[in-house]
């Protein structure tokens, strides 16, 4: 074997053994903090996988509801049964849903309300949308409204309204088109205010409402399973041309994305203190070792013990004590991340939140993130208290009373 690899080998091996008999040999404050340290490191990396884990769950379902409302991909413009059959024509494109939105009127004897028309194939609408519906689609019977609509205006199945479209209105009349449908059925996202303000009409009925659109207003497109949402944004903008907007999932609810992303970056942030604070104890607890083992450092630096030697022991009792707490915590966490997929045993009222079980996601990145961040504090914490065991006078040390 590498001469130099073996005595590496050789160091670090009596390095271990050292820190290892150091750590044995506590006892008082020393064993106490220590153990401290090791709670504090555990209970910091277990608060901070759960944590990003149910982020990470809300997020992936509140993703899911916005694409299953929205699709992949939404395209903008002026458009035309041409444009339609471009886009159906490309290979990663699963399928689209053609449709016209506009602002209207909904009305009943109760009131009004200022809505979001979407007029569309309703029979073709689960090939792109996932909508949970409450009575299955009656092809150009009737309307579906959104369920807090529904309830705010008081709206039943089966409940004749009026449509109306002001933007559509007549100059020579002065009238808005109107059209009497009755309510074949709701709808529920708990999304955004979609629930409020979407209503969906057939395109018969809004090629009737809607007077001054001529073809549609956008496209809503589902890409095949795996496909990159992005790379496929960009081939549709290159095959229809610039005078259209082509808009990802993401791009269409960017705040809503960068929020998710910044609230995450910050529960990082603020869950790393707890991990800080242990690493303080970390520091005070080998400072107590330091001065219990002042004899025995003082007759390792005697015997010629270089001082990197003596900052390596400390710093690696540091990653023993604190390596054990993190690992424990980390593992602690993944296992109940694991129970809750499976049995989701934190239940969430149903009522309240679109989901009846706590949603837990973890990501490689989650798994790489958090015991960079433990390993990193521990290093500073034992690097700072290294520094004053390798300033340790020898003839101070061999002499020292405790």
């Amino acid at each position: 074997p590498n001469p130099t690899r073996k005595s590496l080998v050789i160091r670090m091996n009596y390095i271990t053994l050292i820190a290892q008999k150091f750590l044995s040999g506590r006892k008082g404050p020393g064993k106490f903090t220590g153990i401290i340290s090791m709670i504090g490191m555990a209970v910091g990396s277990f608060a901070m996988i759960v944590s990003l884990a149910v982020m990470n769950g809300f997020e992936s379902r509140v993703s899911d509801r916005l694409r299953g409302f929205d699709g992949d991909i939404r395209i903008l413009g002026k458009i035309d049964s041409k444009i339609v059959e471009q886009i159906q024509s490309l290979n990663n494109v699963q399928s689209v849903m053609p449709f016209i939105e506009r602002k209207g009127i909904i009305s009943s004897q109760d009131g009004q309300e200022v809505i979001v028309y979407k007029a569309m194939d309703l029979e073709k609408m689960h090939d792109v949308y996932d909508i949970y519906f409450e009575k299955e689609l009656e092809a150009g019977s009737g309307i579906f409204v959104g369920k807090a609509l529904a309830y705010r205006m008081g709206f039943s199945l089966g409940d004749p309204v009026e449509l109306m479209s002001p933007l559509d209105m007549s100059f020579t009349l002065g009238l808005p088109p109107k059209i009497k449908k009755e309510i074949t059925g709701t709808f529920q996202s708990q999304v955004l205010d979609y629930d409020e303000q979407i209503v969906f009409i057939p395109i018969e009925i809004g090629q009737k409402l809607f007077k001054r659109i001529k073809g549609y207003t956008g496209i809503d497109i589902r890409a095949k399973s795996g496909q990159d949402i992005e790379r496929l944004s960009k081939s549709i903008s290159n095959v229809i041309g610039e005078n259209f907007r082509v808009l990802t999932w993401k791009e269409q609810h960017s705040t809503l994305v960068q929020a998710m992303a910044l609230e995450r970056f910050l529960a990082i942030i603020i869950l790393s203190l707890i991990i800080v604070v242990a690493g303080f104890n970390l520091a005070s607890t080998l400072s107590l070792v330091t001065i219990q083992k002042i004899h025995e450092i003082g007759i390792l630096q005697a015997i010629g013990t270089p001082k990197k030697a003596l900052r390596d022991i400390l710093i690696r009792q540091g990653f023993i004590l604190g390596g054990k707490g993190t690992l424990f915590g980390i593992l602690a966490g993944i296992i109940l991340v694991g129970i809750q997929r499976k049995m989701g045993i934190i239940p969430l009222p149903s009522d309240i939140y679109f989901i009846d079980k706590l949603p837990m996601e973890l990501s490689l990145w989650n798994l790489l993130v958090i015991p960079i961040i433990s390993f990193g504090i521990i290093y500073i914490a034992s690097f700072i208290a290294s520094r004053k065991a390798s300033e340790i006078d020898p003839k101070t040390a061999l002499t020292w009373n405790k």
